[in-house]
């Protein structure tokens, strides 16, 4: 059976094959209809589960949650900010002034171009200006084609993007370090999606990358038929998922014994588990994936959207009940993916086709998080959900690293709010200095570090001049382990006061204050020297 298609991801045997092609026959018959009022009440659950825990995912500091409240959220008001303002200490400058985000990096965006991917989905205009900053998302996207991987199996968030944005097909990238035009990206995208490995996001955004270039730009419509043949093997997968749903509604209801049923051997076909956090990641990026082809033009047989509407029905119902048992610093990524696969599709399936490319159906579902309540769900669970299991997570920050961030925040008098929400570092940014430049608490398990941490290469110069201090800095900090590291191929450097817990957490804060106290002016004059380049500043909003 698997000879039959384009392309195909699962390994189902003979059986399974049949049992799917009945239940696709029968999906094409029955044309479920989507329950409105429970996908509205779902959507309304989703808003208010991130409304109090979307501060902490701020907190953290990091691109790729940013993206992930872009997608789910849309541009969303937090403390009377929309989410773009926070993208803009992401944004640094070349020599010449050019605005970019780092790509593959630690410091930007994780896949290439995911930050531009999702606030595309989210409907922002590629010309709003980024916060106080002077640029436009168009501008910083323009200039961020320096890639630094040669993975072009995760080339599916840039590609969407540059068709979304409408951006030049003259436009050059660099590749690990290697010029590649529009053109090679797309054929090297097609190899990546039938040889390439399969853990990026299962492919979704690949086919959606893919399918997006072919649909926008008219010298490569040529590969809008290859982009269709992947986007059905997706929309298949997508009919598998709907046949497990639907296995596990029949034990549910007691028509079948698991015994009997095929859920394990589906489950295990999908790579799916038994959590009901991956069924909502899969439905939602496959969702998503066939909405927005929805609106490039591409076509959905009546077997896929009776599977669209079965997928949403089920997940709708499960979100209702158990929203309030998943842990959303984890959960909020599947959310994400979920809310605008189910909002989009219903903002489509509401008007006529010749509108679905009407901007407000991506704007509509944008989130006010300052005017939510608090999440109530009050559906009784039922025997459906006893068959999914729900991920446990619970804070592992170290009782004595938590004693003394709680120690420094106390007494801070740095002017600096410590940033990030990880179990294991909290960083210090002084707002003139790039962001990748900070003082960082990290907890080594038996050690606790006070750092000035140096994570780019650009910043060479810069870390060799510091480096400079350090044998004053060691006489300052007599009988403390004071360390000047660098990686091996010198990407990144620090300096550190490697502290045990014997010195405890007054002292270790302590250490902390005169470390900024006579560092921070060493660093900013060294920064301010015309021969390291540096030309940008941070422009954050702190949270209060």
């Amino acid at each position: 059976m698997t000879k039959k298609r384009y392309w195909w991801p699962l390994a189902l045997d003979d059986g399974l094959e049949a049992l799917l092609a009945a239940h696709t026959a029968a999906l094409s018959r029955r044309q479920d209809a989507l329950d409105l009022e429970l996908a509205d009440s779902a959507d309304r659950k989703l808003v208010e589960f991130l409304a109090k825990p979307v501060h902490a995912i701020i907190a953290r500091d990091g691109l790729p949650y940013l993206g992930h409240v872009f997608v789910g959220w849309g541009n969303a008001t937090v403390d009377g900010h929309p989410l773009l303002d926070r993208v803009a200490s992401f944004v640094h400058q070349d020599q010449h002034g050019k605005p970019y985000i780092y790509q593959c990096h630690s410091e930007g965006d994780y896949h290439p171009w995911q930050t531009y991917a999702y606030t595309m989905m989210a409907g922002i205009s590629p010309d709003a200006r980024i916060g106080t900053s002077p640029f436009t998302l168009r501008e910083v996207a323009e200039n961020s084609t320096v890639i630094r991987t040669s993975a072009m199996h995760d080339l599916g968030h840039l590609m969407y993007a540059f068709a979304a944005m409408k951006l030049p097909a003259t436009m050059t990238f660099t590749f690990d370090g290697k010029p590649l035009t529009l053109p090679e990206l797309v054929e090297h995208a097609i190899h990546a999606h039938h040889f390439g490995p399969f853990y990026v996001c299962r492919k979704f955004h690949l086919t959606e990358g893919l399918c997006a270039i072919a649909a926008a730009y008219p010298e490569l419509a040529g590969y809008k038929e290859v982009a269709q043949k992947f986007l059905d093997g997706q929309l298949d997968v997508m009919l598998t998922f709907s046949l497990l749903l639907s296995q596990i509604e029949a034990v549910a209801a007691g028509d079948m014994a698991m015994a009997d049923s095929q859920i394990p051997a589906l489950r295990k076909a999908m790579l799916i588990g038994t959590l009901m956090e991956n069924h909502i990641y899969s439905a939602g990026h496959v969702i998503e994936l066939a909405a927005l082809s929805l609106r490039m033009g591409y076509q959905l047989t009546p077997a896929h959207i009776g599977a669209i509407h079965h997928i949403l029905n089920h997940l709708n119902g499960c979100v209702v009940r158990s929203l309030d048992r998943f842990a959303p610093m984890a959960a909020f990524l599947p959310m994400g993916h979920y809310r605008r696969a189910l909002t989009l599709y219903r903002a489509l399936s509401a008007v006529p086709s010749e509108r679905w490319g009407d901007n407000a159906l991506l704007t509509g579902y944008q989130a006010n998080f300052d005017a939510c309540a608090e999440l109530v769900c009050d559906a009784a669970r039922g025997p459906v959900d006893a068959l999914y299991t729900i991920a446990a997570h619970a804070p592992k920050i170290r009782p004595f690293f938590q004693s003394v961030l709680d120690e420094f925040s106390q007494g801070n008098s740095t002017g600096m709010t410590l940033y990030g929400g990880f179990n294991h570092f909290r960083r210090l940014h002084p707002d003139t200095w790039p962001r990748q430049v900070h003082f960082e608490f990290l907890d080594y398990a038996d050690r606790v570090g006070v750092e000035l941490h140096f994570e780019n290469p650009d910043l060479l110069p810069l870390m060799d001049a510091v480096s400079a201090h350090l044998p004053d800095l060691q006489a300052k900090f007599a009988g403390v382990q004071v360390d000047g590291l660098r990686r091996t191929d010198r990407s990144e450097a620090k300096i550190r006061l490697y502290l045990t817990e014997a010195h405890g957490p007054v002292a270790i804060s302590r250490f902390m204050h005169e470390f900024v106290d006579y560092m921070q002016p060493i660093v900013s004059a060294e920064m301010n020297n015309p021969a390291h380049g540096i030309v940008r500043t941070r422009s954050d909003i702190h949270l209060n």
